[in-house]
């Protein structure tokens, strides 16, 4: 099912909403779902306003132990974004897909001007380069733990901030625990920060 409040009740809804003067309704619905038997979340951020269509929708998926699928569409851009653990040869690695549909303007300006830096910042940090064509929007990004070989430079810093926690196991396996309660990991990731 493409929207899983279809197939399953919200975990909870938020909705901030506000009334006008002429009591014209403003504001938004945040819900969140979730499908146990498929590992699956969803959360729709929608407006309340008669005559605003907007609509933003995060769709996640556990589809393996090793493989995650995360998808963000709304009017003006879809993201499609696929995370993979596991094993390159002897050791742990992962990739990053990345497909899209439709980005702002901002997002590809800015994209662009990165990618030409890439090549260079890569080199001299020690990795390999190979320059492979992807498929019109589209990105993907392999990298493994390196060999016994001492790379030529290392590049190194400690506690730098992520947006997220990036949960792999030295086996290559995802440490997502699909088995505990959706409520019990917010709360306990709220608390947290």
């Amino acid at each position: 099912a493409k929207f899983l409040g279809n197939a399953v009740p919200p975990v909870f809804a938020v909705i901030a909403r506000a009334v006008r003067v002429d009591r014209k309704l403003l504001g938004y619905q945040l819900a969140a779902y979730f499908d146990k038997p498929t590992a699956r979340v969803q959360l729709v951020v929608s407006s309340i306003a008669e005559n605003d269509n907007m609509k933003i929708c995060a769709d996640g998926a556990l589809l393996s132990k090793h493989k995650v699928t995360v998808s963000l569409e709304c009017q003006q851009y879809a993201v499609i974004a696929k995370a993979e653990a596991g094993v390159l040869g002897e050791f742990p690695a992962a990739r990053l897909e990345v497909e899209w549909e439709r980005l702002p303007i901002i997002v590809t300006t800015y994209a662009k001007k990165l990618a030409k830096h890439i090549p260079m910042a890569a080199l001299k940090a020690g990795f390999r380069l190979e320059r492979v064509a992807n498929a019109d929007k589209e990105i993907e990004l392999t990298a493994a733990l390196p060999a016994q070989k001492i790379p030529e430079m290392t590049l190194s810093r400690m506690a730098i901030p992520l947006p997220i926690a990036i949960p792999i196991n030295p086996d290559g396996t995802l440490s997502i625990h699909i088995d505990e309660d959706i409520l019990t990991w917010i709360h306990k990731h709220i608390k947290e920060e």
